[in-house]
Parts: structure tokens; C-alpha cells; sequence
């Protein structure tokens, strides 16, 4: 067969998967470019970014995986006047971490006091976990005694900071 006949017979779907190939390639390269620009952004902007192990939150499974986020520094002069004041009362601060866990499938074992005229409450999540809560801070101990701190108004995070701890205790 010559040239000229390979051509002429597979030529045009030749063509067509290159094309094709070609095309995916560019997207998956702008894909990387767009991304890799969102990250140096995030970046310059004195933001932070990074991944966690963490647990599903949708559907009946509960499954293990991984949670990639970033943040970015809001000035406090954005900040509306009403949220800068607000306080979350360490009781019902305890309650809605409770919940956020026991959604996520952590619900085994969790044991919450609360100690009101001291202004306090606590959270048991397991053998060597226990979160302390006050009306302006939320702090546990990792398992290699670092102490973790979180402001309560973000309970979402401090909920996935909980189940990514939980998560490396079970990964030894």
C-alpha cells in the first residue's frame, strides 16, 4: 500500500482522532494553566491553601477521602459590624459540633458537658480528642500535642478540622 493509499483510507479518520487528541491535550493544559494562575493568586494575595483528610457529607455513606480548600483574607473593614461582635455560647457552640459530627458519621461515642456558670462546654470525640469550648475560642490537642484554636463563628471548619483529626488517629 502506498502513501498516497493510507492516506486516502485512514487519512480522514487519522485526522480526526488527532484533532480530537489535540484538543483534549489544549484543554487539559489550560485546564492546568487556569488553576495553577487561581493558586499563585491565591498566593499573592496572602491567602492559604492546602488539603485535609475528611469524611463525606452527602449521600447514606459515610466514606473516607480527601477535602482540597483555600481561603483567602477578608479585611476586617468589609467585615459587617454585626458579625465582628457576635458570640456563640459554648453550650450551643458544643450542640452544633455534636450535630456537624454525628452528620458526618462520627456520632459513635460522643459525650458533651457543659459547665454554663464557668462558660464552658466540652466535647469527648473519642480516646484522646476532646474539644474545649468558650465563647470566643474553640481549641483541642493533636495527637502529637499540638494545640488547635479556632474562633466559634466558623463551626464548619473547626467540624472538619475534628473529622480530619479523627482521621489521622485512625490512620495511626
Amino acid at each position: 500500500m502506498s502513501f498516497a493509499q493510507w492516506v486516502a483510507i485512514y487519512g480522514p479518520t487519522y485526522m480526526t482522532g488527532l484533532a480530537w487528541t489535540a484538543l483534549i491535550a489544549l484543554g487539559a493544559s489550560a485546564g492546568a494553566v487556569v488553576w495553577g494562575c487561581v493558586l499563585l493568586l491565591i498566593r499573592l494575595s496572602a491567602g492559604r491553601w492546602g488539603h485535609h483528610l475528611t469524611r463525606s457529607r452527602f449521600g447514606g455513606w459515610k466514606v473516607p477521602g480527601k477535602a482540597v480548600w483555600f481561603a483567602l483574607p477578608v479585611p476586617d473593614s468589609l467585615v459587617p459590624e454585626p458579625l465582628r461582635r457576635t458570640r456563640v455560647a459554648p453550650g450551643r457552640a458544643a450542640w452544633a459540633l455534636e450535630e456537624m459530627l454525628v452528620e458526618r458519621g462520627l456520632g459513635e461515642g460522643l459525650l458533651r458537658a457543659q459547665e454554663p456558670s464557668a462558660g464552658m462546654a466540652l466535647l469527648s470525640v473519642r480516646s484522646g480528642l476532646t474539644v474545649w469550648c468558650r465563647d470566643n475560642l474553640i481549641w483541642w490537642w493533636t495527637e502529637d500535642r499540638l494545640r488547635c484554636e479556632q474562633v466559634p463563628t466558623d463551626l464548619v471548619e473547626v467540624a472538619e478540622q475534628i473529622i480530619c483529626a479523627c482521621a489521622e488517629m485512625d490512620r495511626g
